[in-house]
């Protein structure tokens, strides 16, 4: 079983320390549609479910499958405002 990541780059916060940790929230499978936003990514549709979320080593990660447009951003940046209450 092949696990994809949506990777949102955290750089600025490790820059003096050098350290390669990025937030990644985990593509799943839920009923819970209020807490998943679709993104489109490499031809297919995906569901992120925003709660679970952590650090992780980038040199961890695989080859860059792809990248969101500025709108499925802004949608991914809502749901985790949502989820983390920082609205």
């Amino acid at each position: 079983m092949v696990r994809k990541a949506l990777v949102a780059a955290a750089r600025r916060l490790h820059d003096r320390r050098r350290l390669a940790e990025e937030v990644a929230a985990l593509e799943a499978d839920a009923d819970d549609r209020e807490l998943l936003r679709d993104v489109a990514a490499t031809m297919e549709d995906l569901r992120v479910l925003v709660e679970q979320l952590g650090a992780v080593d980038v040199t961890c990660l695989g080859d860059l499958a792809g990248q969101l447009t500025p709108v499925e951003m802004r949608g991914v940046d809502l749901a985790l405002e949502t989820v983390l209450d920082l609205s």
